[in-house]
């Protein structure tokens, strides 16, 4: 399952909850809900389909397997790796230099980040996009010791999906 064309900003997304501890919770905007809450009318194979994406992103980040992680994206993509609100980085290959240097810091400084995505709710869908709402949830540990909050947030995004 790759993330096609430049459609899918949920790349974006998984590289702006792969923020540094110093990122800021900020109330997101609201997005325009085109179906009322719990409506379950949408297509259930291309939710399925998201979610899967986005629990691949997450696992293979906090495994350090940035081949994987990036295989997951088109060439074309087009993403941003954002820290709080500055974009750090805005090509896949820039991207991937940030991200392994990142990984890089976390093996030497022995930390360990777990990306939790939780209560998936998609307000809309077509046949090109969804959006919706999730909770993203990161903790961090240090030399095998417990597990701190990072960063908790509720998560709106738009994504397009028609090629997954």
């Amino acid at each position: 399952m790759k993330v096609q064309g430049g459609k899918m900003i949920i790349a974006a997304f998984m590289l702006a909850i792969c923020v540094s501890a110093m990122a800021q919770e900020k109330a997101p905007a609201a997005l325009p809900s085109e179906n009322a809450p719990g409506d379950a009318s949408f297509n259930a194979a291309d939710q399925l389909a998201i979610i899967t994406l986005f629990g691949a992103y997450a696992q293979s980040y906090d495994a350090g397997k940035l081949d994987e992680f990036m295989s997951l994206f088109a060439d074309k993509v087009e993403l941003k790796y954002m820290n709080g609100d500055n974009v750090v980085a805005e090509r896949l290959d820039h991207v991937t230099r940030v991200m392994t240097g990142r990984v890089k810091v976390f093996a030497a400084e022995k930390i360990q980040r777990r990306h939790f995505l939780t209560t998936y709710a998609f307000a809309s869908q077509t046949e090109s996009e969804a959006s919706g709402h999730l909770y993203v949830l990161l903790l961090s540990s240090k030399d095998g010791g417990a597990p701190t909050i990072v960063l908790m947030v509720p998560f709106p995004r738009k994504t397009g999906q028609s090629d997954l």
